[in-house]
């Protein structure tokens, strides 16, 4: 599975927010993930899933990668996305 499209807002995100862009991504050209975050860390910064809070008040994600190998493919696809876009 690849990203065959990407689209990043950094609009409307409060200064004291540690979230730093929003992004919609595309994969094969057939299936689209909405709110993946950019957060700002203390060492590096790393995306986040969108969650909702259960009946219990915990965060659960509603959809996230199952393996730490397609976790990092789009994790540096997004960082560096942002980091091109935010040179321009």
């Amino acid at each position: 599975m690849t990203i065959t499209d990407i689209k990043m807002n950094t609009d409307n995100i409060p200064e004291y927010s540690r979230v730093i862009a929003n992004f919609s991504v595309v994969f094969d050209n057939c299936f689209v993930v909405h709110d993946i975050v950019l957060v700002k860390g203390k060492d590096r910064n790393h995306i986040s899933f969108y969650s909702r809070r259960n009946k219990n008040g915990e965060y659960i994600n509603v959809c996230h990668p199952i393996n730490n190998e397609f976790r990092s493919y789009v994790e540096n696809e997004l960082i560096n996305y942002y980091n091109t876009e935010i040179e321009k």
